[in-house]
């Protein structure tokens, strides 16, 4: 359990992309400074999609969704987790946010804020950037490996959908199941 100072956020809070970029452009900055002993502890951003891979294979744990559109998935993530393997060398690998989306970003005092560092991990930049919008990625100041960014992309909704479809009974999570498999079935379903 963590602890946080309470800052109330605007019911129709919308925070730039560009705010959003500089904000992740000095999280990241941040972060380099991490000392290489520590940066060694932190787990790999394959840490979480290997638990992915194993949740997607789990038939009693996705039981609510389709055995075709599990398959699907599966095929998905095996195929982009191949690309990944050949575009991501681990060597170049930096201490990051993990999952920096918009559910993971407060407004304190005009400026955002990052929470949630639970997933803090080792990896390429293009994961946290996966987790934002393309305007975000547009004013990102750092260099991008546009191919990596894409795959990464594909792989944050496989993992999306994979979680929401795991406890698609609660909240919103329905929506966000059922619109990241709709995605994914439109790109991949012919391949």
């Amino acid at each position: 359990m963590t602890f946080w100072r309470y800052h109330p956020q605007p019911l129709d809070l919308d925070i730039s992309c560009e705010h959003i970029a500089a904000a992740l452009r000095c999280l990241h900055a941040t972060l380099a400074q991490v000392s290489a002993a520590l940066q060694a502890k932190l787990p790999s951003y394959v840490d979480e999609l290997s638990s992915v891979s194993a949740l997607l294979r789990d038939a009693k744990r996705l039981s609510a969704l389709p055995s075709e559109d599990r398959h699907l998935l599966i095929r998905v993530f095996d195929r982009l987790w191949e690309r990944l393997n050949a575009a991501s060398l681990a060597g170049t690998h930096v201490a990051i946010h993990g999952s920096p989306h918009p559910y993971n970003v407060l407004l304190v005092d005009g400026t955002p804020r990052f929470i949630d560092f639970e997933t803090t991990c080792t990896g390429p930049v293009e994961w946290d950037l996966a987790h934002t919008s393309a305007d975000t990625v547009d004013h990102y100041s750092g260099a991008v490996n546009t191919q990596l960014l894409e795959t990464c992309r594909d792989l944050v909704r496989v993992k999306t959908a994979a979680w929401c479809w795991a406890d698609v009974h609660r909240g919103d999570l329905r929506e966000h199941a059922e619109t990241h498999l709709a995605y994914l079935k439109e790109m991949f379903a012919d391949r």
